[in-house]
């Protein structure tokens, strides 16, 4: 697994932390409500890939709660390994049962 700290850092050889984002195809928050856009990433997201034949999966996982400043509250990379990963389980995206994402990147 890459874990991609900063913006200049490359993925999967050819896309940066800021390219991922142009493939996310779900965004989930903590709370695992899928009801979000991408509109809603932002600092403290983290992006999970996987690469396919065509092209990366890529679900986005933001906090479920704000701060007082009205920022969404940071993801732990952990956690949010294990969000995308059981979502794409359970509408049936793996065809040989879940494997482990080729990429994170904390946005």
């Amino acid at each position: 697994m890459i874990t991609v700290k900063d913006r200049e850092q490359k993925i999967g050889g050819e896309r940066t932390m800021d390219g991922m984002i142009e493939y996310v195809q779900y965004v989930l928050d903590t709370a695992l409500s899928p009801d979000h856009s991408a509109d809603d990433i932002g600092p403290g997201a983290v992006l999970v890939g996987w690469e396919t034949e065509s092209e990366p999966m890529v679900v986005a996982v933001i906090g479920a709660t704000m701060d007082t400043q009205g920022r969404r509250d940071s993801v732990e990379e952990d956690e949010a390994i294990e969000i995308a990963t059981d979502y794409l389980d359970e509408i049936g995206w793996f065809s040989d049962g879940p494997t482990d994402p080729g990429h994170v990147a904390r946005v």
